[in-house]
C-alpha cells in the first residue's frame, strides 16, 4: 500500500491519517450508540470527547517523544510537530482516559456507563486505525528469515524499505478486533458500570504486552520494551478494577428524565 493516496483540493491524503481519523469516527460512533441504549443522550458523549480526544493525542505524542528523546533533543521545537508523525497509543490511553473521567464527572454523567461505552469505541478505533500503519511503517514486526516458522509478509518500515516481517499491524488489528467483541459480549450482560472498562484495560494490557516482543521498532525501557511495561500495569489495573466490580449488580441505564438532565452543564 502506498503511503500516499493521493492530493485533495492541494492537500495530500495518507493511507495512515484516512484510517486513524476513520478509526476515530467508527469509534466515537458505537460510543454514542452504546450510550443512546442505555439512556445517555449525544450531547453526553461529544462533549468530553472533546476533552478527551485531543488532550489525548497531546499524551500519545507526550510520550512518543519521551521515548525518542534523543532525536528531538537537537530541536527540541519540533517535538510538538505530531503531523510529521510520532504517537503512542499508550500514552493516548494514559493522558486520555483520566481526562474522559473529568469530564464526564464536572457533567454530573453516568461515569461509569459513559466510560464502558467508550472502551468498546476506543477498542474498535484501534482495530481500524492500526491497519494505516501497514503503510506508514509504524508498528512494524520483527524480521522473519526464510527458516522462521512465524508468519511473514513483506511491509515497508518507516523508512519505506520493504522486507519480510512478521505481520505484527494486522494482528494486533485483529486482537483489537476480537476485544472489541469481547467488550460488546461484557456490555449486553449488563453488569456494574465500569465492568467494561475495567475488561478492556486487563484485554488490551495483556494484548500489548503479548505484541511486543513480536515488534521490530520497540523503545527499551530497562530490560523490556516500554510498551510492554504499560501492557503489564494496563493488565493489573483492569485486574484489579475488575476485582471490584459486582458482577451480580445490574447497570440498568439511566432513566428518561435523566437522560434529559445530563444535557445541562452543572450551575
Amino acid at each position: 500500500m502506498d503511503p500516499l493516496l493521493g492530493v485533495l483540493a492541494g492537500y495530500p491524503v495518507y493511507a495512515f491519517g484516512l484510517l486513524l481519523n476513520a478509526g476515530i469516527v467508527a469509534g466515537l460512533g458505537l460510543t454514542i450508540w452504546l450510550a443512546r441504549r442505555r439512556g445517555i443522550t449525544p450531547p453526553v458523549v461529544l462533549d468530553a470527547a472533546v476533552w478527551a480526544l485531543p488532550l489525548g493525542l497531546v499524551g500519545s505524542r507526550l510520550s512518543y517523544v519521551a521515548l525518542h528523546w534523543g532525536e528531538y533533543a537537537p530541536n527540541p521545537l519540533t517535538a510538538i510537530s505530531f503531523w510529521e508523525g510520532g504517537l503512542s497509543l499508550p500514552g493516548a490511553i494514559t493522558l486520555g482516559l483520566p481526562v474522559a473521567w473529568l469530564a464526564l464527572r464536572w457533567q454530573r454523567s453516568p461515569v461509569g456507563l459513559c466510560l464502558d461505552a467508550g472502551a468498546a469505541g476506543v477498542a474498535l478505533g484501534q482495530a481500524i486505525g492500526r491497519l494505516g500503519c501497514l503503510a506508514a511503517g509504524c508498528a512494524i514486526g520483527a524480521p522473519v528469515g526464510p527458516d522462521s516458522s512465524w508468519p511473514g509478509l513483506p511491509v515497508p518500515d518507516s523508512t519505506g524499505l520493504v522486507a519480510m516481517r512478521f505481520p505484527s499491524q494486522l494482528v494486533e488489528a485483529g486482537g483489537d478486533l476480537l476485544l472489541c467483541a469481547i467488550l460488546l459480549w461484557v456490555w449486553r450482560q449488563r453488569w456494574a458500570p465500569g465492568t467494561v472498562l475495567a475488561v478492556y484495560l486487563l484485554g488490551y494490557g495483556l494484548l500489548r504486552a503479548a505484541a511486543e516482543p513480536f515488534r521490530g521498532d520497540s523503545t527499551l525501557a530497562g530490560p523490556l520494551p516500554a510498551a510492554l511495561w504499560w501492557g503489564v500495569l494496563a493488565a493489573i489495573a483492569g485486574a484489579g478494577l475488575l476485582v471490584c466490580r459486582v458482577p451480580g449488580r445490574r447497570a440498568e441505564g439511566v432513566a428518561p428524565a435523566q437522560s434529559v438532565q445530563l444535557d445541562t452543564p452543572p450551575r
